[in-house]
């Protein structure tokens, strides 16, 4: 926990504090951090797709999350796998949707950079 508070102090005045979560973990992050400015901080909500399965399942805690984070200013959600607009909860019907189109001959190769603090690093 101390981590996230330092990453968060040394995010202010400089850069956005970004804060990636998954539907679930929102609402305890949220009560660790207890910073009542997590509305002003980028939430980005990874693994979109499960909101639509935990649906079926939980749909309390997904209405639950959605609720919650309609205070928060900046919050994206983010997938690797496509959800059929049909099947959005219509909670997020009205969000703008951007689908990242990859050339076929675009290669992504990553470079390994040997660091004694890799949250400095990223944090830079």
């Amino acid at each position: 926990m101390k981590d996230i508070q330092k990453y968060i102090a040394d995010c202010k005045g400089i850069q956005p504090v970004k804060i990636m979560v998954t539907y679930d973990s929102y609402p305890k992050v949220k009560n660790a951090i207890g910073d009542p400015s997590i509305q002003n901080y980028k939430i980005i909500v990874d693994e979109y797709q499960e909101l639509l399965d935990a649906a079926i399942y939980r749909d309390k805690a997904v209405k639950n999350l959605l609720n919650e984070l309609k205070g928060v200013r900046n919050v994206t959600f983010v997938s690797a796998t496509p959800i059929a607009f049909a099947y959005r909860p219509d909670e997020l019907k009205a969000l703008k949707e951007y689908k990242i189109v990859w050339k076929d001959n675009v290669k992504i190769m990553p470079i390994p950079i040997e660091t004694d603090s890799p949250i400095s690093l990223v944090i830079r």
